[in-house]
């Protein structure tokens, strides 16, 4: 069919068009929109989306910079976080804030994290907000502590006794090059001896600005051996480097931060040949190479008795944000509705179209076969001419 023939078409069953088009309008309305307590809202309804924080911290800690003196706290969130985001969780918040909450509240934490990201929905902002201080409470209920500002929550965190550091132990050492450094002469390394020949090797103008780490084993009460050396192996200088004391006993075992800062390297003139020449070489500067002890991370896989700790659950979240997620269900499902029905009106008109010319041309066929029929009925048949025989003579 042509566009003229489809144009021809509508004009010829518009009526029927503008009937079935005022249906499909209806139609499209009932699916969108509903009527509830005499107000017409949206069908399906807007969803509201409010997100907040729990911190699983150490008792007394006041500011989340604060020291946590019972370590790794992440696998205690996690479980915290796994309790939040129960069934039973979202029915009971959900009975507090005065809905069904459709969907669980979804907890979760960060690798290595002890702080709780989590969300609820709601029908409107003020009951996704109500729902997640419910939330809080719940938590904080559900582990049988009173309710506080802070409630304290009673767990067991392994805690592994102080560990003895007199002799050898492992350790961490980082080397932290300043940025200043990437101007010396590019072929410089700065190799750390330790105990036995363990040596970590720092290039310093590739990890000027940066660090390298090394796992190293150490003594307390002995030092380090710095050599300044060229990637050829030409040894420049050499420092012997001897740490802060340390403690008879620790909560774990030490990592060393030696720093290169600025101005830990500069140019010298090395020994004078025959002729009085000397060449440039590259020293140590003392003054400007520190070195610290900072703790390490206490070994929970220790076999070793644990003492039994508490942590403390915090709300981070004052006031959470509800964001809209919803509503957006029912305006595609009635212009689904609306494109379906027109392709539907265009196909029945169409096709009765189609049907109707395909009628008129076999009644036009038929009329001019009886036509063709009833002329040749009434025409009369040609006369035939009568002639004498001719005579034969006798």
């Amino acid at each position: 069919m042509t566009i003229y023939e489809l144009t021809q078409a509508i004009s010829r069953y518009r009526r029927a068009i503008f009937i079935s088009l005022g249906v499909l309008v209806f139609l499209m309305l009932v699916t969108m929109f509903t009527i509830e307590d005499g107000s017409l809202g949206w069908r399906g309804g807007l969803k509201y989306e409010s997100a907040f924080e729990i911190a699983v911290v150490a008792p007394g800690t006041e500011t989340l910079s604060a020291p946590d003196p019972t370590g790794d706290l992440s696998e205690t969130a996690a479980e915290y976080a796994a309790l939040l985001g129960s069934a039973e969780a979202a029915e009971v918040i959900g009975e507090m804030t005065g809905y069904v909450l459709e969907e669980t509240v979804s907890a979760d934490t960060e690798l290595n994290s002890s702080i709780i990201t989590a969300s609820v929905i709601g029908p409107s902002p003020d009951l996704s907000k109500a729902a997640t201080q419910n939330a809080y409470l719940w938590l904080a209920d559900k582990i049988q502590r009173p309710l506080e500002a802070l409630p304290v929550v009673p767990t067991t965190i392994p805690q592994v006794p102080d560990v003895n550091l007199e002799g050898q132990f492992p350790s961490t050492l980082s080397i932290q090059v300043d940025e200043s450094l990437s101007e010396v002469a590019s072929d410089l390394f700065v190799l750390v001896g330790a105990v036995g020949d363990q040596t970590a090797a720092v290039p310093v103008v590739e990890r000027a600005g940066g660090s390298v780490d090394a796992t190293m084993t150490m003594e307390a009460g002995g030092s380090l051996l710095l050599r300044l050396e060229t990637s050829e192996g030409e040894l420049y200088d050499t420092l012997r480097l001897a740490p802060a004391p340390l403690p008879a006993t620790a909560p774990a075992y030490p990592d060393l931060v030696m720093t290169l800062g600025p101005g830990s390297l500069r140019e010298s003139s090395g020994p004078a040949d025959e002729n009085g020449d000397s060449d440039t070489i590259w020293v140590f500067v003392p003054s400007e190479i520190t070195t610290e002890w900072i703790e390490g991370v206490p070994d929970v896989e220790s076999d070793d008795e644990v003492a039994s700790r508490q942590v403390q659950v915090a709300m981070l979240t004052d006031v959470p944000t509800a964001l809209q997620i919803g509503g957006r269900k029912a305006p595609l499902l009635g212009l689904t509705v609306f494109v379906v029905g027109l392709i539907a009106i265009l196909t029945g008109v169409i096709v009765a179209d189609t049907w109707r010319r395909s009628r008129d041309a076999n009644t036009s066929s038929h009329v001019r076969l009886d036509v063709q029929r009833d002329a040749a009925a009434a025409t009369p048949p040609p006369a035939t001419e009568y002639t004498d025989p001719p005579d034969i003579g006798t």
